[in-house]
């Protein structure tokens, strides 16, 4: 059985990120799909919603288009793989939030690790900081 993307990376990362927390996934994988605790339910319950906020936004574009537009939205929407499909829209929509969090989150981890290796560049970046961003507040 083959699953498309979005629904791959769904089952993918639920069942990496749950499994650590409770090893009866180790054992018994097919219970990630049942919700049993507050928390499955609450997660079930903020997926669909922000599910249905995507398809909102796709629904809300295709009755009122943007002229001459070349967003990701208005891309997807005269594709042909994806104009009809809007669950396929709304998994890339998602995927680009999960994908933009961990690039940031990497980006920042990188720069921090660089800065306390590098305190002459950790001076530079903090005395520019504070004569441009902070001038009143004290940074330490």
């Amino acid at each position: 059985m083959y699953y498309d993307l979005g629904e791959f990376l769904r089952r993918m990362v639920g069942f990496l990120l749950l499994r650590q927390g409770r090893p009866i996934f180790g054992v018994i994988p097919y219970l990630l799909f049942f919700n049993y605790s507050k928390e499955d339910k609450e997660y079930a319950q903020n997926l669909k919603t922000v599910r249905a906020f995507c398809e909102s936004l796709i629904n809300d574009r295709r009755s009122n288009p943007l002229k001459d537009s070349n967003d990701l939205m208005t891309i997807w929407l005269t594709d042909d793989l994806y104009k009809t499909d809007t669950k396929l829209i709304v998994d890339e929509v998602i995927l680009m939030f999960l994908a933009g969090s961990f690039t940031l989150k990497t980006t920042n981890t990188n720069m921090l690790s660089y800065l306390a290796l590098n305190p002459q560049c950790k001076a530079t970046l903090v005395n520019e900081l504070k004569s441009t961003v902070l001038k009143e507040q004290d940074l330490t």
